[in-house]
């Protein structure tokens, strides 16, 4: 990430992520059915690739 982020599942704060550094949280507390992930960052244009690993 360009920038600080907060981490997000299903509306709970699971973690802030450090500008510049990968990053990896537990959310297994946060799981449902169905989930939301949310990655909130302040920038002025695309924060480019994102992956998503499951584990």
């Amino acid at each position: 990430m360009p920038t600080a982020a907060t981490v997000l599942v299903n509306g709970g704060v699971v973690g802030t992520a450090t500008p510049g550094e990968a990053f990896a949280f537990k959310v297994t507390h946060e799981l449902q059915p169905r989930n939301e992930l949310v990655i909130e960052a302040a920038t002025d244009g695309p924060i480019g690739d994102v992956t998503l690993e499951i584990r």
